[in-house]
């Protein structure tokens, strides 16, 4: 399976990943990616094989090459975050990342009027796109110095 998780202080955040399951921030001037894919399409896109919009429609872009349960150990990458005031934080399945585009996930999650109502309209918005995958999400935001969690 694959993993996403984050921890989030005032000051900023901590973000985990291992797999294909990924986390954003999204504010008023966008969507940005923090993790990065540990996929082979992940890996031709970083060679210079695929342009991301490629990796997107790639048959192999579920083939993961970092997992939680296939080693006693598995490296993780770890990022470190600044917290602004009026991020979101998302953090999610690829079932949602491979439905949902960034313009759609920030119109989503800007519109919704609180983060467990961005929660449910991004899994309606993947189940609509026939999602085939398991889809998850968890907002984490509006941060006004605290984080509301949905």
């Amino acid at each position: 399976t694959t993993l996403v998780a984050g921890f989030f202080r005032p000051d900023g955040a901590t973000i985990v990943n291992i797999g294909d399951s990924r986390a954003y921030r999204i504010s008023r001037e966008g969507v940005f990616q923090i993790s990065k894919d540990h996929s082979v399409v992940q890996a031709m896109v970083d060679r210079g094989e695929l342009t991301p919009a490629q990796a997107r429609r790639h048959p192999r872009r579920n083939l993961i090459t970092r997992a939680v349960g296939t080693d006693a150990f598995v490296d993780c990458d770890i990022f470190e975050v600044s917290v602004k005031q009026g991020d979101y934080f998302l953090l999610c399945s690829d079932g949602l990342t491979n439905t949902v585009d960034d313009a759609e996930l920030h119109r989503l999650i800007l519109a919704a009027e609180d983060a467990g109502s961005a929660c449910r309209a991004l899994i309606e918005a993947a189940l609509k796109n026939d999602a085939r995958d398991n889809v998850t999400a968890v907002v984490i935001g509006p941060y006004e110095g605290g984080a509301e969690r949905g």
